[in-house]
């Protein structure tokens, strides 16, 4: 008989036992509410099911701007994604040209903070008579503002000094580029990414 009482009492502690749970309402260490529960109370049940539905409205509003922006991206004009496109370009350039001397003048290009920038990125054939080099790296340097704004370019300067930083076949190759290109949304997506990666390598380096 005492064998028996013994077991009995072993089997009503295993069964009193209760598993303890971090409570999904007022995130404390305690017992459950009702077996399986995640929860230890019915106040903190309410609690949970708020917090739950108000994740559940944070996931699809977040899918409804992921919508729009694809929808919105859709919509852009191509002179959007040439805009993207030429600002990483430019931006490039003028890492890679840092610390150099203008492209068509002795100065030296450094950064300083100045509104705008304290040099361009200047265009050996311009855009408004070589539209097709627009976005062809060979024709854009570090210029300073003077030459790119006040000297036209300063082109045979240019052009003198940019035989000299490599070479008559790569200026002839330039000067007899004539073929036209048609930039689609993806090719300037392809240029403003190439740049941004360019430009981080640079910067890294």
């Amino acid at each position: 008989m005492a064998r028996t009482g013994i077991l009995r009492t072993a089997s009503t502690q295993k069964a009193e036992r209760v598993k303890l749970i971090t409570c999904k309402g007022c995130r404390q260490k305690t017992q459950p509410f009702q077996p399986g529960a995640k929860v230890c109370s019915e106040t903190c049940g309410a609690t949970f099911a708020r917090l739950l539905r108000e994740k559940l409205e944070r996931i699809d509003a977040k899918a409804e701007r992921l919508v729009d922006k694809q929808k919105l991206e859709k919509l852009r004009p191509l002179s959007y994604w040439r805009k993207k496109a030429k600002s990483a370009l430019h931006a490039f350039v003028r890492e890679r040209d840092h610390g150099k001397s203008c492209i068509s003048c002795d100065t030296i290009l450094i950064k300083t903070g100045k509104p705008g920038g304290d040099y361009d990125a200047g265009h050996f054939r311009s855009v408004g008579s070589a539209k097709h080099l627009e976005m062809d790296v060979r024709n854009i340097h570090g210029q300073c503002k003077q030459c790119n704004n006040h000297r036209s370019g300063n082109v045979i300067e240019y052009e003198r000094r940019l035989r000299i930083r490599y070479g008559d076949r790569m200026v002839d190759e330039l000067l007899a580029d004539n073929t036209s290109r048609m930039y689609r949304k993806t090719d300037y997506q392809a240029i403003e990414a190439v740049c941004k990666q360019r430009l981080k390598d640079l910067k890294n380096g």
